[in-house]
């Protein structure tokens, strides 16, 4: 088994620095080496996240094993270009981006057949609303799903290079933090997001702004509103800007999604006042997101020998 003794994680926000941290404290004892603007390094730095700064990006991926992606979606994507040329060899990229269809087609461009030895998309889902190294936790990930997207899914993972070099370390590095390690495709890693995790964004996002269109400011809005609104809408204040570019990158399946979401909404409306408003009410209490999946589902993770 290859031991990864030196981490470079480009990205110190939320999710970089929880990493770092979630990693010291289950007792990674190598190098782990932040890049980012100085100012984020300071911060991830005074939390005691950094063994070692450096804000060029080529420059720190050049001793790392396992190069971890931790900036936005689209950054991510141009950060792979960027750093491809001057990872070592044998060493693995990953990331924690919120979408994966994209990063692995431009892995694939950028390594050819050589794509699933050097690049394993993730995506820990996990985090808040709230940005930034301050609000990072090392406890983030505990008990958490991070979902590892090769191309071809879970089966390729079990071949023997893969689960016992470097992929096979990094997955028990997740393992030693507390997650819970899943496998899929891209492709259905990014549709099944849409349902999951951008579609709640949305609709948290449109439902903020409905009620500030209608009661923004006033005092009924304070003295009125109960613990349901306040949960519904903690995610409106998200970073926009970031699920901006979640958005672009999986706009086909969130449309989609969205426009499911419309078809049930109207649903509603129309049954008001009707027996099937009932109805409605009884087949959405059917869903159960902690059900045992079909034995077949694709999320299976791997088994190694």
């Amino acid at each position: 088994m290859t031991r990864i003794e030196n981490i470079t994680i480009i990205g110190t926000g939320l999710i970089g620095g929880s990493l770092a941290l979630a990693l010291k404290q289950a007792g990674f004892t190598g190098m782990i080496v932040g890049c980012d603007r100085a100012d984020r390094l300071h911060a991830a730095g005074a939390r005691g996240a950094l063994d070692a700064s450096e804000t060029d990006a080529t420059i720190a991926v050049r001793n790392s094993q396992l190069t971890v992606l931790a900036a936005p979606v689209q950054a991510n994507l141009e950060l792979l270009s960027q750093i491809a040329p001057h990872v070592p060899p044998g060493a693995l990229i990953t990331d924690v981006g919120s979408t994966k269809a994209e990063i692995a087609h431009r892995a694939g461009e950028l390594f050819g057949k050589d794509a699933l030895l050097r690049f394993l998309g993730g995506h820990p889902i996990s985090g808040r609303e709230l940005s930034g190294v301050e609000h990072s936790d090392a406890a983030m990930f505990r008990g958490a799903p991070w979902v590892l997207t090769p191309t071809g899914g879970r089966h390729a993972l079990i071949a023997p290079e893969l689960s016992r070099g470097v992929h096979g370390e990094f997955m028990m590095l997740l393992e030693s933090i507390g997650a819970v390690t899943v496998v899929t495709t891209p492709e259905k890693h990014d549709r099944v997001l849409a349902f999951t995790s951008h579609l709640p964004q949305m609709v948290s996002t449109a439902l903020a702004a409905t009620v500030e269109g209608e009661l923004g400011g006033q005092k009924e809005l304070r003295d009125l509103s109960g613990r349901a609104l306040r949960e519904m809408v903690r995610l409106a204040k998200s970073d926009p800007q970031l699920w901006a570019e979640v958005a672009a990158s999986n706009a086909a399946n969130l449309r989609q999604a969205l426009e499911s979401m419309e078809r049930n909404l109207a649903a509603l409306r129309q049954a008001l006042g009707t027996a099937d408003f009932v109805r409605l009410f009884e087949d959405a209490r059917r869903l159960d997101p902690d059900a045992d999946p079909r034995p077949s589902d694709d999320f299976d993770p791997p088994v190694f020998s």
